[in-house]
């Protein structure tokens, strides 16, 4: 019987997204945990993860590229 190999590739280093708790989203982003509830209620916050019934977590990458998209150099 041949060896079986593996679909996946383990030779080179996994990056790792680091996951953040609406806690450590709130004070990375200056804001409240209560603020980000409502962005989260009305759609307009970054991209979360619904972990649990009572868990929110958010990808960091998300979360900058949020902040990202809102930066502007003048006031609409």
């Amino acid at each position: 019987m041949p060896a079986q190999t593996s679909r996946f590739d383990f030779s080179s280093p996994i990056e790792v997204d680091p996951l953040m708790t609406t806690s450590e989203t709130a004070s990375y982003t200056n804001t409240t945990i209560s603020h980000l509830g409502q962005l989260r209620h009305r759609g307009q916050g970054p991209k979360f993860i619904k972990f649990s019934s009572r868990k929110v977590l958010y990808r960091k990458s998300d979360v900058d590229m949020w902040l990202t998209d809102r930066e502007r150099t003048i006031t609409e």
